[in-house]
């Protein structure tokens, strides 16, 4: 089915033009996309690698589908080449909203798991088919374990807390959030912070917006430290400080620290783009930054784990 794209080449107050192209392109034809998180939490062994799979639609159709693919779809899991097992499956019920019709959808969807712990260094790929679907994959080598040998608070009068560990050689990419307990002891909440550390990339789901300019600084409710150094360090440190800090709250609050997959901050940040892009006359929307092969779809890695600040 064709349909035409107007590129629009300039505006100004006196004139616009405007060129037709015509492409060949079927909007309406699905795709298979594979997303997958290999996830390494701070105790060793405690791991999982969590694949999600779906038909999708090409941005542009007018039509809309959300549909996951369960029933009849395999996930392979490799390590080093080597095939280990098939990830299991796991169905949810979910409840589905549409905007443009107001109306309201009961959805089965669900994804594969596996338990298998993740050694870092070790190359790990998933496989995912489904019938009458193109094979869609992912690879992904494990990152570092770094934990922290210190998370202390250095300024109280300015909520100033600095984590303190070894980075180990090669360019690494860190992710810092903080949470606090709720009053219901079984959530969690975000806690603002700010990083003037010029390595520090902030980031922020408040509205959907990105940054928070204030006299301080940049509050964020998480971000990334991209360490550019190939070079190990022992004793590096990164310094944060919590927005109206109050001293009552320190047993409460918890810092998540560790390595990331350079393909989370991409992702992260091609999100946050196609989201400002996506309703703007001026622009094109941004695409969603992906690594799959032979299909739709990214893959994230990270080894964290959270913390309690020492006084």
């Amino acid at each position: 089915m064709k349909k035409n794209l107007i590129a629009i080449l300039a505006l100004t107050t006196l004139f616009s033009c405007e060129t037709i192209i015509d492409l060949d392109i079927d909007f309406d034809e699905t795709q298979m996309a594979v997303n997958a998180v290999f996830c390494d939490q701070r105790v060793p062994g405690d791991s999982s690698v969590i694949v999600w799979v779906s038909d999708v639609l090409h941005p542009l159709s007018k039509r809309r589908i959300n549909k996951y693919l369960t029933d009849g779809t395999t996930v392979a899991l490799f390590e080093n080449g080597q095939f280990v097992e098939n990830l299991q499956k796991v169905e949810q019920i979910r409840i589905d909203f549409d905007w443009v019709t107001g109306r309201t959808d009961t959805l089965l969807s669900g994804y594969f798991k596996s338990t298998r712990p993740l050694i870092p260094g070790n190359t790990y790929k998933v496989v995912a088919n489904h019938p009458g679907k193109k094979e869609v994959s992912h690879t992904y080598t494990h990152v570092p374990r770094v934990i922290p040998t210190s998370v202390k608070l250095t300024n109280p009068s300015t909520g100033e807390v600095t984590i303190t560990f070894n980075n180990p050689e090669g360019i690494q990419t860190y992710l810092i959030s903080i949470t606090a307990k709720s009053q219901n002891p079984a959530t969690w909440e975000w806690v603002e912070f700010s990083c003037l550390d010029p390595n520090f990339q902030a980031y922020s789901f408040s509205g959907f917006d990105p940054f928070e300019p204030d006299s301080s600084g940049f509050y964020t409710r998480f971000g990334f430290y991209v360490d550019n150094s190939s070079q190990a360090i022992q004793n590096q440190t990164i310094k944060l400080n919590i927005r109206n800090f109050d001293s009552s709250l320190l047993q409460k609050i918890q810092i998540e620290f560790g390595v990331v997959s350079e393909s989370f901050p991409r992702y992260v940040a091609s999100y946050f783009a196609y989201y400002f892009s996506e309703d703007s006359f001026f622009s094109t929307p941004e695409p969603i930054f992906g690594n799959s092969s032979n299909g739709i779809g990214v893959s994230i890695g990270l080894s964290t784990g959270k913390f309690n600040i020492q006084p």
